[in-house]
């Protein structure tokens, strides 16, 4: 994240923020790997120091918003998540690009087989981001703890979940930004990838934080507007959960 998965949140508003213009949000890449689980620290260290530097380097220079390093904590198969942010969908491609060409380098060769090596198994996703809990979430650097959950929806009504996010759900999930126990939330919608459609970040900061945040937040939806989110629930009709440690985040 420029000084962006989330899931990317610290610095939040209170008030409810409708979505952005789509032509003017942001584009996150996510990189989904599947690790061997006796080895993935390693592959924290090479994201770390030698994948890293790059990413800082795009950063430095405008081209990407922010980037991370999640870790798997609970969920499914997924255990580590690379994720870059970008003003718009060229851009981010062609910083990608430009990633990957950089680790074909001779002197990263050996690093970058090691983490293939590591994490063998991928999916790729690209996001833009349709609402957050402030305009400055994208640029701020998140904190320890994060839920993400993914949803499968109606392709031809999943536009209709994101009014209901924006106009039922924000404003609770506001509510629980700061004193409620939340630094954040974001709303992400499917632009390239699998079966997800949707993505609802949480960010806290520590697990405990993060659950006490949730498990107040649903209640409290379904009391606001309970025909509310029965639509939703039969717009995205289903969903997976997992929970990430958030151990590089760089705005």
């Amino acid at each position: 994240m420029k000084r962006l998965l989330a899931v990317a949140i610290a610095a939040v508003a209170l008030a409810p923020q409708p979505a952005l213009a789509q032509d003017t949000n942001p584009f996150a890449f996510g990189t989904y790997y599947q690790c061997d689980q006796n080895r993935e620290a390693f592959a924290d260290q090479i994201q770390e120091f030698v994948v890293g530097p790059i990413l800082d380097g795009h950063v430095e220079a405008g081209q990407l918003l922010s980037w991370g390093w999640l870790a798997h904590r609970i969920g499914g198969d997924w255990r580590r998540v690379e994720y870059m942010i970008a003003p718009d969908r060229a851009t981010l491609l062609s910083v990608r690009n430009e990633i990957i060409e950089a680790l074909q380098e001779p002197d990263m060769r050996a690093a970058t087989t090691e983490l293939t090596d590591i994490c063998p198994d991928h999916d790729d996703y690209i996001w833009q981001v349709t609402a957050t809990s402030s305009p400055d979430a994208l640029t701020e650097t998140r904190p320890a703890a994060g839920i993400s959950t993914y949803y499968e929806c109606d392709i031809a009504r999943e536009q209709r979940a994101d009014e209901l996010v924006a106009e039922v759900f924000a404003p609770v999930l506001n509510a629980h930004v700061g004193a409620g126990g939340l630094n954040g939330w974001s709303w992400l919608q499917h632009d390239t990838g699998g079966k997800f459609r949707r993505l609802l970040s949480l960010d806290a900061a520590d697990g405990a934080a993060l659950y006490a945040a949730r498990d107040a937040l649903f209640p409290a939806i379904q009391e606001a507007n309970p025909e509310a989110g029965a639509e939703f629930s039969d717009i995205c009709w289903s969903h997976e959960d997992y929970q990430w440690d958030i151990t590089i985040s760089r705005p």
